[in-house]
Parts: structure tokens; sequence; C-alpha cells
């Protein structure tokens, strides 16, 4: 590999003696790596369609509002808007606000999101930015100046401590506090839901023992009532597979927790008053796959996410994940009544500035349309069908081995634990690992792998054979 790389190494002035032969070589390199990727949430089933290659000399820009018309030919908004109302129709949404969706009250009661340059950590942004104003009481869109009426309280978040990394980084570039920090700074040993009033880092999880990462929606309760009596306004984070466990978290079970503890605060909203609290649903891969999971007629029992529940603010999820696109992209989705007004609408952009980035990936829209169109629903139920058998038989499988791997797996995941193996293994699979509580408690070093659609039975195999050798938990072996 060394030796290979330093072909692409460029001279000050551009040079490189890299050619067409090495390009294929790293491509080869590349792909003998995708057969056996399964650490990562990460489709390697992509599907293309060739034409697509025809796109790559152009620079596609789809800069402004996704429903705005752009100044410049050269956008892919028809497709992003398709791909916007394919995500709406799947996730049970409002329909889609039309080009006027920042100045029209009439169309408060629609939808509104944007395809992503980045993956969901976009979304995570964005989210937790709109929550922010959205609570602290800024115009929104729509509405005269002060509009809907509004506490302004302190927005807070809450979020389990398997909620994917990217919220604390989000939420120090927004200014966010995040529940542990806020309760150990002002409010030490007042802790409600510790025997030493000691405060947790995040909302725990493993409700009753299990080990399963889903919130405990109870003590998450006891949390939010907390700060509501000293003014903060809750913005919660559901997990709909979680980045290591893949756990997904049952937004109306949470609701039934909370939900009385926003009304004792006033914090439910009504016509003439804004709501105060916000919660999102990170579905980077659950958002992806479980509308299939329900399709295929109750088969695992997964919990509803979507929009159908009155309570859920918005949604996000990812591209690259399940649906299988080159590179990193997503879908935004939210209720546009809770849209915050933009800041201004520049007129070298044509429209309102309502997305974070300025010039927005154009290719994106196009790749996600392409990786839709490529499967019908019967297509993805069938997928979503066999990647959980093929989860369950993985877990089952390493279960016979013995405990000393000590496999787990949340229901309806695609992700399957264990004890990390030896670096020859973790290396061998794309495998990833990181140190989690136990059922115990205590911390132990775990790694993960992931059913994606791209995974075969004979990749599984070749695990699970890999996993049965005596030097498997060798920590020595190379």
């Amino acid at each position: 590999m060394e030796s290979m790389l330093r072909a692409f190494k460029l001279a000050p002035d551009g040079r490189t003696r890299a050619n067409t032969e090495d390009l294929r070589e790293l491509a080869h390199y590349f792909r003998s790596a995708q057969r056996k990727m399964l650490g990562y949430q990460w489709s390697q089933d992509i599907d293309m369609p060739k034409p697509i290659t025809d796109f790559l000399d152009l620079h596609l820009d789809n800069i402004g509002d996704p429903m705005a018309n752009s100044l410049t030919k050269l956008n892919t908004k028809f497709l992003e808007q398709e791909v916007l109302k394919y995500f709406a129709h799947l996730w049970h949404a409002p329909p889609l606000a039309g080009e006027d969706s920042t100045a029209d009250p009439a169309t408060r009661a629609a939808s509104w999101g944007y395809v992503l340059s980045m993956g969901s950590t976009e979304g995570t942004l964005y989210c937790l930015w709109n929550a922010r104003d959205y609570l602290a009481g800024r115009d929104l869109c729509g509405t005269v100046p002060g509009g809907q009426e509004s506490a302004a309280r302190k927005p807070l978040l809450f979020a389990s401590r398997e909620v994917h990394y990217s919220f604390a980084k989000a939420a120090q570039m927004l200014q966010l506090d995040m529940m542990g920090d806020v309760g150990s700074r002002d409010f030490p040993g007042q802790c409600p839901i510790t025997d030493d009033g000691t405060w947790p880092l995040s909302v725990p999880t493993e409700a009753c023992g299990k080990n399963d990462g889903l919130v405990d929606a109870a003590a998450l309760a006891q949390l939010i009532d907390f700060f509501a009596a000293r003014g903060y306004a809750p913005i919660v984070v559901c997990n709909v597979g979680s980045t290591f466990k893949g756990a997904i978290d049952d937004p109306r079970a949470i609701w039934d927790c909370v939900q009385p503890v926003l009304e004792r605060h006033g914090l439910l909203g009504s016509e003439t008053q804004r709501r105060g609290y916000w919660i999102h649903v990170d579905g980077a891969l659950g958002a992806g796959y479980l509308p299939f999971l329900e399709m295929a007629g109750g088969y695992g029992n997964a919990p509803v996410f979507d929009f159908r529940l009155p309570y859920v603010c918005s949604i996000v999820t990812s591209g690259h994940k399940w649906f299988g696109t080159p590179y990193p992209t997503g879908v935004y989705l939210t209720r546009n009544e809770l849209r915050v007004a933009p800041p201004s609408k520049p007129g070298y952009v044509g429209s309102p500035d309502t997305t974070i980035g300025g010039a927005r990936d154009g290719l994106a829209p196009l790749l996600l349309w392409a990786a839709i169109s490529q499967r019908t629903h019967d297509r993805q139920i069938e997928a979503v069908e066999r990647c959980l058998r093929l989860a369950a038989h993985t877990h089952e499988r390493l279960g016979e081995l013995g405990p000393h791997i000590a496999a787990e797996r949340a229901r309806n995941a695609l992700a399957i634990r264990f004890l990390r193996p030896a670096e020859h293994i973790m290396r061998a699979f794309g495998l990833v690992g990181q140190q989690t509580p136990g059922p115990d408690g205590r911390l132990r070093d775990e790694a993960h792998l992931y059913v994606m659609p791209h995974v075969t039975d004979e990749t599984i195999d070749s695990f699970l054979e890999a996993m049965a050798a005596p030097d498997a938990y060798d920590t020595n072996s190379a």
C-alpha cells in the first residue's frame, strides 16, 4: 500500500507520477477492502446507472433554498425536490412547502427540508441551530415580527450517551448548553436521578439492567422536570439506529413519560403559544430502513418514529448508509411551522438563505435520486428482511462460540457487538471498537459489525470462522 501511495504524491507545481494504471490499482485496492467492510454503517451495495459519469465534468450547484428557483441553470433542485417528496411520503410528513415557504403563512402546515452536502451531521447542526432559536423566541417563517407568542426559555440539549459524537461538537459550535454540563456547573449535588446528586454527562440508558442502548425515558422525564422548573426548554434527541449499538429509541414511549412534565410546566404549546420543546429523530441509519421493515407487515415490531407523531419536530437520515451513495449525503426534514426565519435574502443567490451552506452540492441529489430509483419498495423490503435475518444469525452463531465473546444485539438492529478480538481480525474485516459499559456497568473493550446490504453470507461465514480460531482473542496476534 505504501509503495502505491508514493505514486500519488503531488510536487509543489502540481506534477505527479501517478498514471491511469496507478488509478486502476488504487480502485482495485478499495474494491478488495469493500467486500469485507463490516465495521461501519456504510452500504457498499452501490448501484449507480452508468450515465451518471456524464455529470462528473459539470459543476452542479444548488445554491439557495431548495424550493426556490435558481439563478443558474446548472442546478439539480428539481431532483432535490423529488428526493424530498420521496422522504416526506416515506416518513408520513405533510406535503412539501412551495417556493414561498419562508413568507406565506399558508405554508405553515407543510414540511420543509433539503438534501445535505455532508452526512447527517449537517442535519444535526441545522436541527440544533433551528431548535435553539425557536425555543429562544426568534421570529418564525411566514409570520409578522413577534408572530406566535413564545416564552423565550433557555434551550437545553438532552441526549443519551449513545448519541452520535457530532451532537457534542454541534452544541459547542452553537454555544448550546448540554444537560450534564449545566447541572454540574449551576446545580452541583442536585441531580434528581442519582443517590448522591452527582450529574451524569448525559441521559442514562440501559433501564432495568438492560444493555441495549435505549434511553431511560423515566430518567429523562425527571431531568426535564428539574430543568423546566428552572426556566429551561428541552431539546430531546431520539436515536433511531445509534452509532455503536444500533439502538432504536421509541419516541412514543419517551413522549408518554415526558408529556405530563411538559404539560405541568406549560410547554406543550397551542395555536397561539409555540411549543416549549423540540424532539429530534437522529435516524442516520434507522430512518432509512425502518419504514421498509414496517411495510414488511410488522416484521420485528419496529417503533413508529416519524411525522405521524405530532410531537416529532425533525428527522435526519444519511444517504450513504442504508440507501448507498458513493459519498456522504443525507436528508433533513422538519415541519415548516417550526422554522425560524432566515437571516437574509441575498440578491446574489436569488432566494432566502435557508441552508447552512452557501454553495450546495448539486451532485448529491442526483446520486441519492439514482440510488432510490434503482430500488423499488419491494426490493427495499427484501433487503431489510435479509439483513435482519443475517444479523440475527450472526448474533446466534457468535453466542454458540462461547460466553467469552459476549455477543449482544439490540432489537431490530443491524449491529452486533462483542468483546474486541485480535487485531488481525479487526483489520481483515474493517471492524471498529470502543469502550462501552457492560451489563454490570463496568467499561469493556468492544467491537461491532454491521450487516448492511452489501454483506453476504460468505463474508459472515469467513468472519465466524476467524472468530472460532484459537488465536481470535490472542492479543499478541498480528
